[in-house]
């Protein structure tokens, strides 16, 4: 999933609002936390998997 996306999916799940503002904040941080990731077409997309 893409940086987007899973701040997307976090809103719907949570109450607070999280700033889309800060998507590329988000996927450093996604990064620096050592996620895996790879470069694909649509950006960087990092391997998670949802917890239902």
């Amino acid at each position: 999933m893409t940086p987007m996306e899973i701040l997307s999916f976090l809103q719907t799940k949570t109450k607070d609002r999280l700033s889309i503002n800060k998507v590329a904040l988000f996927g450093r941080a996604l990064h620096k936390l050592g996620i895996s990731s790879r470069r694909k077409t649509r950006g960087t997309e990092y391997h998670v998997v949802k917890k239902e």
